[in-house]
């Protein structure tokens, strides 16, 4: 699927020594953002995880929330930029310690192939409604139209106080 000039074998992490898994880090990353957004749009703590471990400083929720979205979004960007020559070979760097890091006219591409793919409109099989990627992630109190018709939680009407929380007994 993916041709030998991009040097893929098998996904690794932490540096990215290739092309293919330089872009998947990257687009998991802007996902991981995304759902960040969601969930504090939500009045969510991201920090709250339950599928992974919690660490400070990670948002441990976000992760989970946005597996669901990764083959829809990052997987596809990445392999419509290797076959279609958004991005080519040539747009990289390989530095033995640092990994593989994209050029800025890479980054640039891939940024707008992943903003092009998040806002694609497609039907949600249960409701049949049409629905961006985007607006899965993005609860009620932030429809902007027919992106964005998922139905999420209604937001508090003012931010939730420290003082407004329950006396634990």
């Amino acid at each position: 699927m993916i041709g030998g000039d991009w040097g893929f074998t098998a996904r690794e992490r932490r540096p990215p020594p290739d092309p293919a898994s330089a872009m998947l880090s990257f687009g998991s990353t802007l996902l991981v953002h995304e759902a960040v957004t969601a969930l504090a749009a939500a009045a969510l703590d991201p920090p709250a995880g339950f599928l992974h471990q919690a660490r400070w400083g990670r948002p441990s929720l976000a992760p989970g929330l946005m597996e669901e979205d990764r083959p829809l979004v990052v997987d596809a960007v990445v392999l419509r930029c290797l076959t279609t020559g958004i991005v080519r070979p040539g747009d990289f760097e390989t530095i033995p310690e640092h990994g593989c890091r994209m050029s800025p006219r890479a980054r640039q591409a891939f940024l707008a192939a992943c903003e092009r793919r998040m806002l694609t409109l497609f039907s949600h099989g249960p409701s049949a409604r049409r629905m961006s990627c985007r607006g899965r992630t993005r609860p009620a109190g932030q429809d902007t139209g027919p992106h964005h018709p998922r139905p999420g939680p209604a937001l508090p009407a003012r931010p939730v106080e420290v003082s407004d929380r329950p006396e634990e007994q």
